[in-house]
């Protein structure tokens, strides 16, 4: 229901468009079968506007079927994010393999960015793997103006959290 009210408002929204999508997701035939029957239904233009993200906790079972749902998806316009990433398992291989143009950082280590050397520098290092790739970085949690600041200074592109915006009806 959610991707669809995304995909009918698309345009209405006006912005860029993410979807989470599970790797059990991607096994589920029905699920695929929606999905195609959706993306179709839009534009190329609707179609750029969209991001799958894929959760980097997950546990990929079989990466060709990964890189099959990647290369056909990415070749109808739409674009990748790991979602999560910091959390899971494969990390900076999964980044390899996946090529998104985003990775959004998990807010479990930019809640305590300004308090914990570890969490810094690891997301200092996410940073500047990730620039390095010319991936664009989105942080998750921005809940004060010190992390705020401390993730400018980092160089990170894009924010989420509370201290920007709460989330609030469309219309």
């Amino acid at each position: 229901i959610v991707i669809k009210k995304a995909f009918d408002n698309i345009d209405r929204i006006g912005k860029m468009v993410s979807v989470n999508i599970s790797f059990s997701d991607i096994l589920n035939l029905d699920f695929m079968e929606f999905i195609d029957k959706e993306v179709k239904l839009l534009s190329k233009e609707q179609r750029e506007k969209v991001v799958f993200e894929i959760l980097e906790s997950d546990f990929i079972s079989d990466h060709k079927v990964l890189d099959e749902f990647i290369l056909t998806y990415r070749e109808k316009g739409i674009k990748f994010a790991i979602d999560d990433f910091g959390t899971g398992y494969s990390n900076f291989t999964h980044v390899l393999n996946i090529k998104p143009e985003y990775i959004k950082i998990d807010g479990s280590l930019i809640k305590d960015i300004d308090k914990d050397q570890t969490a810094f520098e690891m997301v200092k290092s996410i940073i500047d793997f990730s620039k390095s790739l010319k991936i664009i970085v989105v942080v998750e949690f921005i809940h004060n103006e010190t992390v705020y600041k401390i993730l400018q200074d980092l160089g990170a592109d894009e924010y989420q959290g509370f201290y920007l915006g709460e989330p609030a009806p469309l219309f």
